[in-house]
């Protein structure tokens, strides 16, 4: 059960910053050679610059998994996908 914050990190509202990178494209550099650089280095992390594109991705596959198991789209508006199994410790 090994920690995996550094403590130099600890505290850092990464939150709030992930989200000031998306919408303003602030921390990324005024040089273009750097801005490019860390812009691919997000990419190579696969980061998601576009939320609502990422929320559109978890919708189809949603879709697509309910279709698959009731063989229609009906979806009842009240319908929640299950929440994952309970996992119980090791004792």
């Amino acid at each position: 059960n090994e920690d995996p914050w550094p403590l130099e990190i600890r505290g850092f509202p990464l939150g709030s910053r992930v989200s000031t990178v998306r919408s303003l494209g602030v921390f990324l550099h005024r040089d273009v050679d750097t801005m490019e650089q860390r812009v691919q280095e997000l990419d190579n992390l696969g980061f998601i610059w576009e939320t609502a594109e990422r929320r559109w991705e978890m919708i189809i596959e949603a879709l697509e998994i309910f279709k698959e198991k009731h063989n229609h789209l009906l979806v009842p508006q009240d319908f929640v996908i299950p929440p994952p199994p309970s996992v119980w410790p090791e004792e």
